[in-house]
């Protein structure tokens, strides 16, 4: 009895490994983008989706691997040079849209600056053309009363 315990516990414990040996990924997309010559790899790459790309890239890593071990560091030197890249090309934004928003500033502050100085110049202009306080006849408002 407990020999046939042993037998079905080690049964049981080689039985869910067998399924992950089995399945293999399938990396014949990964073979014929390799075997492809240059510019046809190109233009197949360039339709590819981000999600697609991502997946061809671990399954070109997976088929390159035993030929070439380095290539785990290549790509990866690759993937963080595209990085340093995208962030240059955001700094580069970023500072674009600092210039305008400065231009921006500078053209709202000249605005103020001339509403001032115009609203300054119409009321000197209109202190001018206002009679003086003590000549004439004084004036009553209606209150309706």
């Amino acid at each position: 009895m407990k020999r046939i315990f042993c037998v079905c516990i080690i049964g049981l414990m080689a039985f869910p490994s067998l399924p992950a040996l089995a399945q293999q990924p399938d990396l014949s997309a990964a073979r014929e983008l390799l075997a492809m010559p240059d510019q046809a790899a190109r233009e197949a790459i360039s339709k590819l989706t981000p999600e697609e790309a991502i997946a061809l890239l671990s399954q070109v890593r997976a088929v390159a691997r035993p030929r070439n071990p380095e290539v785990d560091r290549i790509t990866l030197l690759i993937t963080h040079l595209e990085r340093i890249r995208a962030v240059e090309r955001e700094q580069r934004r970023l500072n674009n849209l600092l210039i305008v928003i400065g231009v921006i500033l500078g053209l709202f502050w000249i605005f103020l600056a001339y509403v001032f100085f115009d609203q300054r110049r119409t009321l000197r202009a209109l202190q001018a053309s206002r009679p003086e306080s003590g000549s004439g006849p004084i004036r009553e408002v209606y209150r309706g009363e």
